[in-house]
């Protein structure tokens, strides 16, 4: 851990156990007083992770997880404070959103026209996507590619360079996983694996692009996707499909790309 992550912890810590200091009374009190130390300790984890994916290259960020498996937490620990690491700070914040974007995705890939159709879930997390479409009779192949291994089925590896064949895909899927400063070469490698006229569904934050329709133009242009549709999500999200028109190898991508999505940073504490 870093030590000033360290250090804001220990000071978020102390700051909640004083002003919570004259806090007596029932067990239940104290409890509750211990679980908004942890809630806060929780988020400041969270926030500092989510902030490091993003400011970093993919590469890094595997190495970090690798160096570190329990960063991405072992689902067994799920209730240790100690043990609170990136993925529960997620499902912790996504608890506070109106709709969890995978879950619209989710429910579109359901549909008996996907059925058979071959999908790889980019940045995958705990892997939900490939789990609840199994469940619900899913026929074709479902690969759940990410930094980190939280179960068997996920395959580790760095999103930027996915062991997958050129047009083996029928469906491509971000749900918030455009992290990192390379999140154009994930864009690129997904375009390889897509197929010709194959889908590639996107989540993001809303307050990430500087300009949507400038973003939404440069993907037909420079990546080789050419917007379907674009959808509000209350006002937090961006749920976006698109349609694989051309091989962006053929394509040039020019430097400014990156700064049409603009990282999440998050205020110390």
């Amino acid at each position: 851990m870093d030590k000033n992550q360290k250090k804001r912890e220990v000071k978020l810590q102390e700051k909640q156990q004083k002003k919570n200091k004259n806090v007596g009374g029932s067990s239940k009190q104290k409890n509750e007083v211990k679980d908004r130390i942890q809630e806060g300790m929780m988020s400041s984890k969270f926030r500092f992770l989510n902030e490091q994916l993003y400011t970093s290259e993919s590469a890094k960020a595997i190495d970090m997880f690798k160096e570190n498996p329990q960063l991405f937490e072992d689902v067994k620990y799920y209730q240790l404070a100690n043990c609170i690491q990136y993925h529960t700070g997620y499902r912790h914040q996504v608890d506070k959103w109106p709709k969890n974007p995978l879950d619209i995705i989710i429910d579109e890939l359901k549909k008996d026209k996907y059925k058979t159709k071959n999908i790889g879930d980019f940045g995958c997390g705990e892997g939900r996507l490939e789990v609840d479409l199994k469940a619900s009779g899913h026929l074709g192949k479902i690969y759940s590619f990410d930094a980190g291994k939280m179960s068997d089925h996920i395959v580790q590896c760095d999103i930027a360079h996915v062991p997958v064949k050129n047009n083996h895909l029928d469906i491509g899927v971000f749900s918030l996983s455009l992290m990192g400063t390379n999140f154009t070469d994930f864009l690129r490698e997904a375009n390889r694996v897509i197929k010709p006229d194959g889908r590639l569904f996107i989540a993001e934050v809303m307050s990430r692009f500087p300009d949507i329709n400038d973003f939404v133009k440069r993907m037909r242009n420079e990546v080789g996707f050419r917007s379907l549709k674009v959808n509000k999500l209350k006002d937090y999200f961006y749920v976006m499909v698109f349609e694989k028109e051309e091989d962006a190898n053929k394509l040039r991508l020019t430097s400014d790309f990156k700064q049409l999505l603009t990282p999440c940073k998050y205020k110390k504490r």
